[in-house]
């Protein structure tokens, strides 16, 4: 019997993911949600789903929400009727606090909702940027507060199965890291942008280009990514704020290499950590032993 995944949302993740899903799991089928129905039948000619459905079928053993993040409660509550308590329901929202709450006030004790955060993505939209190598070796939270042993492990098996190293946290934790891990890089691109003068938008070279990629992200989703994470995004712009009254304290006085120097040896830490090594369980025919 076939494994049977269902993805709501076909965006770049979500076509991504159908992708690695049949690359890595061969012996599974892969449905989508869309409320476009060409979005469906594109998915279908690139091979990213079997096959277009309304609602979650039966014996789905995994549903998949790749939309933005404040959309997921209402879709969830929208579907449920129609999801199996069997089914385990996850997510890749990048954030998870916000959801679990939402979430949690009307999910019945009957069903399991386990969030997931794979590290990894691009600035790029659409499902005709979709690139299953994403996931390979790349970092992905679980986040959850109540839920069995044996539904944990089962999402664990099947992230790995895609060749993912997992981390498992709770919800607030989740926040408090990729407040300062993504979300403020991204808030840092966008004032870098913003700030740039018109006059000098055709003069910048790579290191500015490379600074501020991720400021090309959608606003739509990171305005919802943001604002369901502000109590840990202003706790990290913060202390930024800090630091960079340091730095231009420093640099009045013109005694700077310090605080460069402490730059590049943490950068150096962080470039140097060889993801290959870690131990992944890679190569699985199936994600729920």
């Amino acid at each position: 019997m076939k494994e049977k995944f269902c993805i709501v949302g076909l965006g770049f993740m979500g076509a991504s993911l159908g992708l690695r899903i049949k690359q890595c799991l061969k012996n599974s089928e892969v449905v989508g949600i869309s409320r476009s129905k060409e979005k469906l039948k594109k998915a279908i000619e690139k091979g990213i789903i079997d096959k277009g459905v309304e609602l979650p079928p039966p014996d789905t053993q995994l549903l998949i929400f790749s939309t933005p993040v404040k959309t997921i409660p209402s879709l969830l509550k929208k579907l449920l009727p129609s999801i199996s308590p069997q089914t385990i329901i996850t997510d890749v929202g990048s954030t998870k606090n916000w959801l679990w709450e939402k979430i949690s006030a009307f999910l019945p004790s009957s069903h399991t909702y386990i969030g997931s955060h794979p590290l990894c993505g691009s600035e790029k939209q659409g499902m005709e940027y979709a690139n299953p190598e994403i996931f390979s070796h790349a970092l992905c939270f679980i986040t959850c507060l109540r839920v069995q042993n044996d539904k944990i492990y089962k999402l664990k098996n099947f992230w790995e199965s895609l060749g993912m190293k997992t981390i498992l946290t709770t919800p607030k934790k989740h926040d408090l890291i990729v407040a300062f891990t993504s979300h403020l890089p991204h808030i840092i691109a966008v004032n870098l942008l913003n700030t740039l003068p018109d006059e000098f938008t055709n003069l910048t070279g790579g290191g500015f280009r490379d600074t501020t990629r991720i400021g090309e992200g959608g606003a739509d989703i990171w305005e919802d990514i943001l604002v369901t994470n502000i109590p840990n995004l202003l706790k990290s712009m913060e202390i930024f704020e800090k630091e960079w009254n340091r730095f231009k304290t420093a640099l009045k006085k013109g005694e700077i290499k310090e605080l460069l120097e402490k730059a590049r040896k943490k950068r150096f830490l962080i470039t140097t950590f060889d993801k290959t090594k870690l131990p992944l369980q890679s190569g699985n025919e199936t994600a729920f032993p």
